[in-house]
Protein backbone atom coordinates (compact mmCIF):
# COMPACT_ATOMS: atom_id res chain seq x y z
CA UNK A 1 0.00 0.00 0.00
CA UNK A 2 1.24 3.38 -1.47
CA UNK A 3 0.07 6.39 1.34
CA UNK A 4 1.95 9.85 0.61
CA UNK A 5 2.05 11.01 4.23
CA UNK A 6 2.71 14.45 3.21
CA UNK A 7 -0.96 15.03 2.03
CA UNK A 8 -2.07 15.04 6.12
CA UNK A 9 -0.80 18.71 6.49
CA UNK A 10 -2.60 19.51 3.38
CA UNK A 11 -5.86 18.84 4.41
CA UNK A 12 -6.69 19.65 8.16
CA UNK A 13 -3.87 20.63 10.80
CA UNK A 14 -3.89 17.85 13.19
CA UNK A 15 -3.48 19.11 16.68
CA UNK A 16 -0.39 17.46 18.88
CA UNK A 17 -3.06 14.58 20.32
CA UNK A 18 -3.82 13.72 16.67
CA UNK A 19 -0.15 13.53 15.96
CA UNK A 20 0.49 10.95 18.80
CA UNK A 21 -2.41 8.97 17.94
CA UNK A 22 -1.04 8.66 14.67
CA UNK A 23 2.71 8.00 15.89
CA UNK A 24 1.39 5.20 17.95
CA UNK A 25 -0.20 3.78 15.18
CA UNK A 26 2.06 4.04 12.54
CA UNK A 27 4.02 2.43 15.01
CA UNK A 28 1.89 -0.59 15.56
CA UNK A 29 1.19 -0.88 11.90
CA UNK A 30 4.81 -0.84 11.18
CA UNK A 31 4.19 2.38 8.76
CA UNK A 32 7.53 3.84 8.83
CA UNK A 33 7.14 6.79 6.54
CA UNK A 34 4.04 7.99 8.54
CA UNK A 35 6.03 7.42 11.58
CA UNK A 36 8.80 9.44 10.61
CA UNK A 37 7.01 12.14 9.45
CA UNK A 38 4.73 12.16 12.80
CA UNK A 39 7.79 11.90 14.94
CA UNK A 40 9.56 15.27 12.77
CA UNK A 41 5.93 17.00 13.73
CA UNK A 42 5.90 15.98 17.42
CA UNK A 43 9.73 16.96 17.69
CA UNK A 44 8.88 20.87 17.23
CA UNK A 45 6.34 20.71 19.92
CA UNK A 46 7.30 21.40 23.73
CA UNK A 47 6.44 18.23 25.61
CA UNK A 48 6.01 17.48 29.29
CA UNK A 49 9.09 15.36 29.99
CA UNK A 50 6.77 12.82 31.46
CA UNK A 51 5.28 12.51 28.11
CA UNK A 52 7.95 12.42 26.42
CA UNK A 53 8.76 9.25 28.52
CA UNK A 54 6.00 7.18 28.03
CA UNK A 55 5.61 8.19 24.52
CA UNK A 56 9.03 7.01 23.89
CA UNK A 57 8.60 3.89 25.77
CA UNK A 58 5.54 3.51 23.80
CA UNK A 59 6.79 3.76 20.32
CA UNK A 60 10.23 2.53 20.66
CA UNK A 61 11.60 5.96 20.58
CA UNK A 62 15.09 5.85 22.71
CA UNK A 63 16.03 9.66 22.08
CA UNK A 64 12.78 10.67 23.91
CA UNK A 65 12.69 7.75 26.83
CA UNK A 66 16.36 9.40 27.60
CA UNK A 67 15.26 12.53 26.97
CA UNK A 68 12.49 11.85 29.34
CA UNK A 69 14.15 9.92 32.11
CA UNK A 70 17.08 12.83 32.12
CA UNK A 71 14.53 15.93 32.45
CA UNK A 72 12.77 13.89 35.19
CA UNK A 73 16.08 13.18 37.20
CA UNK A 74 17.21 16.40 36.87
CA UNK A 75 14.26 18.84 38.20
CA UNK A 76 14.40 19.88 41.50
CA UNK A 77 11.25 19.27 42.00
CA UNK A 78 9.59 16.13 43.72
CA UNK A 79 7.44 13.85 41.42
CA UNK A 80 3.97 14.79 41.53
CA UNK A 81 1.36 12.05 42.84
CA UNK A 82 -0.43 12.42 39.68
CA UNK A 83 3.02 12.02 37.14
CA UNK A 84 3.83 8.86 39.52
CA UNK A 85 0.44 7.26 38.93
CA UNK A 86 0.57 8.20 35.10
CA UNK A 87 4.32 7.14 35.14
CA UNK A 88 3.93 3.38 37.34
CA UNK A 89 4.95 3.32 40.14
CA UNK A 90 7.93 0.87 39.47
CA UNK A 91 9.34 3.77 37.23
CA UNK A 92 8.26 6.65 39.46
CA UNK A 93 10.85 4.52 42.30
CA UNK A 94 13.33 4.15 39.73
CA UNK A 95 13.22 7.78 38.99
CA UNK A 96 13.52 8.56 42.14
CA UNK A 97 16.24 6.04 42.97
CA UNK A 98 18.27 7.16 40.12
CA UNK A 99 18.08 10.94 40.97
CA UNK A 100 19.14 10.16 44.55
CA UNK A 101 22.62 8.44 43.24
CA UNK A 102 22.85 11.36 41.22
CA UNK A 103 22.74 14.18 43.58
CA UNK A 104 24.68 12.30 46.00
CA UNK A 105 27.78 11.96 43.13
CA UNK A 106 26.97 16.07 42.83
CA UNK A 107 26.84 16.87 46.45
CA UNK A 108 30.04 16.82 48.54
CA UNK A 109 29.94 14.62 51.63
CA UNK A 110 28.76 16.93 54.31
CA UNK A 111 31.58 17.55 57.15
CA UNK A 112 30.87 17.04 60.87
CA UNK A 113 32.08 20.42 61.97
CA UNK A 114 31.59 19.81 65.62
CA UNK A 115 33.61 20.60 68.26
CA UNK A 116 34.88 18.39 71.30
CA UNK A 117 33.81 19.36 74.28
CA UNK A 118 36.20 19.06 77.21
CA UNK A 119 34.98 16.00 78.28
CA UNK A 120 34.84 14.35 74.94
CA UNK A 121 37.55 11.95 74.18
CA UNK A 122 40.39 12.89 71.71
CA UNK A 123 42.87 10.10 70.48
CA UNK A 124 46.34 11.29 69.90
CA UNK A 125 47.34 12.02 66.76
CA UNK A 126 48.80 9.29 64.46
CA UNK A 127 51.96 9.42 62.50
CA UNK A 128 52.24 7.04 59.81
CA UNK A 129 55.97 6.47 59.45
CA UNK A 130 57.77 7.88 56.14
CA UNK A 131 58.44 6.01 53.14
CA UNK A 132 61.47 6.72 50.96
CA UNK A 133 60.28 4.86 47.96
CA UNK A 134 56.93 5.23 46.32
CA UNK A 135 54.51 1.88 46.69
CA UNK A 136 55.89 -1.13 45.02
CA UNK A 137 52.27 -0.66 43.36
CA UNK A 138 53.27 2.72 41.75
CA UNK A 139 52.67 2.77 37.94
CA UNK A 140 50.91 -1.14 37.36
CA UNK A 141 47.69 -1.50 36.66
CA UNK A 142 45.20 -3.91 37.77
CA UNK A 143 42.22 -4.22 35.56
CA UNK A 144 42.80 -1.34 33.63
CA UNK A 145 42.83 1.41 36.51
CA UNK A 146 46.06 2.88 38.12
CA UNK A 147 46.94 1.80 41.30
CA UNK A 148 47.62 4.64 42.93
CA UNK A 149 44.93 7.19 45.03
CA UNK A 150 43.20 9.01 41.88
CA UNK A 151 39.89 9.16 41.87
CA UNK A 152 37.83 7.87 39.94
CA UNK A 153 36.17 9.14 36.99
CA UNK A 154 32.74 11.10 38.09
CA UNK A 155 30.09 9.47 37.21
CA UNK A 156 27.74 11.14 34.24
CA UNK A 157 24.20 11.05 34.26
CA UNK A 158 23.68 9.04 30.79
CA UNK A 159 25.94 6.43 32.25
CA UNK A 160 23.94 6.14 35.33
CA UNK A 161 20.78 5.81 33.16
CA UNK A 162 22.03 3.48 30.67
CA UNK A 163 22.71 1.30 33.78
CA UNK A 164 19.74 1.81 35.48
CA UNK A 165 17.15 1.10 32.70
CA UNK A 166 17.54 -1.25 29.83
CA UNK A 167 17.31 -1.15 25.91
CA UNK A 168 13.72 -0.57 25.77
CA UNK A 169 13.69 2.02 29.06
CA UNK A 170 12.39 -0.54 31.37
CA UNK A 171 14.03 -0.35 34.98
CA UNK A 172 16.58 -2.68 35.89
CA UNK A 173 16.51 -3.77 39.46
CA UNK A 174 19.15 -5.45 41.51
CA UNK A 175 17.04 -8.42 42.13
CA UNK A 176 16.27 -8.48 38.60
CA UNK A 177 13.87 -7.28 36.58
CA UNK A 178 10.21 -6.55 37.17
CA UNK A 179 7.35 -8.36 34.78
CA UNK A 180 4.59 -6.48 34.99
Amino acid sequence: MVFDYRLIDQKQPFNRDRWVAILRLSHMWQFEGIFDHAMSVINREKLDPSDLLLLGLTCGVSQWWKAGYKSLIQDDELLSRETAATLGWDIAWKIASVREKWRATKQPTPVNRTVPGPTAFVPPAFNPPAFSSPSPFHGFTFGGQMASNQAPPPLTLDALIDASFDATGNPIWSEGRINK
